[in-house]
């Protein structure tokens, strides 16, 4: 009896000591995330993601990342590959399901705007925003070598 309950105590021991790490992690990773170098190369990366994968520019002033209350984007600012505007926005706060997120599915429980002006037009049946499809649909993309 004694070693059955020697080996509980050690598994019980390691598993909190996972569960402190995993939440040592996240919090590390929490405020990393706020510090502003960080989040000025976030946006820096994204910004070139967005220009090599779609021709277009988009620009971010900051973020900010909380498990519970999602990602808020200060002052989003999207352009097409001719300079045109396509939408600009002072605040934009994004709140998911984080199970559906583990899941692998995209469900948005919140969505808050303010500040958003956009344009949304077509022209011989293209949208504007046609550009933003076509660099992130599958099939457009060529596999990086």
């Amino acid at each position: 009896m004694a070693v059955k309950g020697s080996i509980i105590s050690r598994v019980l021991k390691w598993i909190s000591r996972g569960v402190l790490g995993l939440l040592f992690l996240l919090l590390t990773c929490t405020i990393v995330l706020h510090l502003p170098w960080v989040q000025s190369l976030i946006t820096d990366k994204v910004s070139e993601y967005f220009a090599e994968t779609t021709g277009g520019e988009i620009s971010i002033s900051g973020f900010y990342f909380s498990i519970l209350n999602g990602i808020t984007i200060k002052d989003l600012k999207i352009t097409d590959p001719q300079d045109e505007q396509i939408l600009k926005s002072h605040h934009i706060k994004l709140n998911p399901n984080l199970w559906s997120l583990l899941l692998g599915k995209s469900e948005i429980h919140q969505l808050e705007l303010q500040g958003v002006s956009g344009r949304l037009t077509s022209e011989k049946g293209i949208l504007n925003i046609q550009f933003i499809i076509d660099g992130f649909t599958a099939n457009n993309r060529e596999p990086k070598t």
